[in-house]
């Protein structure tokens, strides 16, 4: 980009010499043309044409100056828009390591499969933050916070759906096996300065348990990166090589396609 600006500055300024020039020479040309006496009439026009070419040289000299102006311009909003986006860059490169740390963290306090509260809304809090944080990426770093969810979502989805429903009231496994006897655990009311209080600082708090849900499920706009399968040219390559990929590919489809003839044909039937 620097090049070509450069380029195009120098062409310009070669332009306006060779205009400058081929001005001046077409001038006196007129002058010699148009005189009637070759040597003294000629010279006292050539002295008299100073005073014009002057005022022309400070025309162009102005339209110099106007150029200049326009190009430096230019040159300064087309730096402040460079700035911009360094700025964009650098602001989404930090919230993309604050991402990534707050997620390594939670996984970090979780990765035991402890049932403690104060566990569970750190890593929670960690999560939300995290997730606040992702509009402000642009889209190759949003790329790269990808490739980080995907361990994420599975990690936090297997220890979401391997756990029992009483593993949420914070009671250890040795304690109580189900949900009655976990409420059994929590259920007594015990007294502080002739106040009741029930010991419910142990339970999961339901938001916590949803943010780390929301962690290991994938978006609704997600879009996978893996695509279409092969296309016709590319299963003729395949022929070549990896005969035995082709193989399955062809078998595969049609398979699919029997499946369907006979799913129609007992439709039809039915009807």
């Amino acid at each position: 980009m620097n090049i070509l600006k450069k380029t195009n500055e120098s062409l310009i300024f070669k332009i306006s010499i060779a205009a400058v020039l081929s001005i001046f020479f077409i001038y006196i040309m007129a002058i010699y043309l148009n005189s009637n006496n070759e040597n003294i009439s000629f010279f006292g026009q050539f002295g008299d044409s100073f005073g014009v070419l002057n005022s022309l040289f400070t025309g162009l000299g102005f339209s110099g100056l106007i150029t200049t102006i326009y190009i430096q311009q230019k040159q300064l909003k087309q730096q402040a828009i460079e700035n911009l986006k360094r700025e964009n860059e650098n602001a989404s490169l930090f919230n993309l390591e604050s991402i990534l740390s707050a997620y390594t963290e939670a996984e970090i306090l979780l990765e035991d499969k402890n049932n403690d509260r104060a566990t569970w809304i750190r890593a929670g809090r960690l999560l939300k933050h995290a997730k606040q944080l992702e509009p402000n990426l642009i889209p190759i770093h949003k790329i790269r916070l990808e490739t980080k969810q995907l361990k994420i979502r599975s990690s936090f989805s297997a220890l979401l759906s391997s756990k029992a429903p009483h593993f949420f009231y914070g009671i250890h496994a040795d304690q109580a096996k189900s949900l009655e006897e976990a409420v059994d655990i929590i259920g007594d009311f015990y007294e502080i300065d002739g106040m009741n209080y029930a010991p419910f600082s142990c339970i999961i708090p339901e938001a916590s348990i949803k943010a780390v849900w929301e962690a290991g499920e994938w978006p609704s706009e997600y879009t996978d990166p893996l695509g279409k399968g092969f296309n016709d040219d590319e299963k003729r390559k395949l022929k070549f090589r990896y005969s035995n990929i082709l193989l399955h590919i062809q078998h595969m489809h049609d398979y699919k396609k029997l499946k369907k003839e006979l799913y129609n044909q007992k439709q039809k039937k039915q009807i």
